[in-house]
């Protein structure tokens, strides 16, 4: 365990920098634009599989197993 790892029970939980709030926007930023691109994905793997494409074949292209888009498709 590092030196400045913080555990409860061993010294307290980790103390956070100080920092401006406008430090973090940009990672709320990212962070929705990460969740809307997840979505965007989601919406068409299902709408190609909507379209007739095979769970193997619409796998192959976005670089996941079939069982991901089975699970999402099913």
């Amino acid at each position: 365990m590092e030196d400045d790892e913080g555990v409860e029970g061993r010294g307290g939980p980790k103390e956070q920098p100080v920092m401006d709030i406008d430090e973090l926007a940009a990672l709320r930023e990212f962070t929705r634009r990460k969740q809307k691109a997840q979505q965007d994905w989601e919406n068409e793997v299902i709408r190609l599989r909507g379209n007739g494409w095979s769970t193997r074949a619409l796998a192959n292209p976005a670089g996941v197993s079939h069982m991901t888009v089975w699970e999402l498709t099913r």
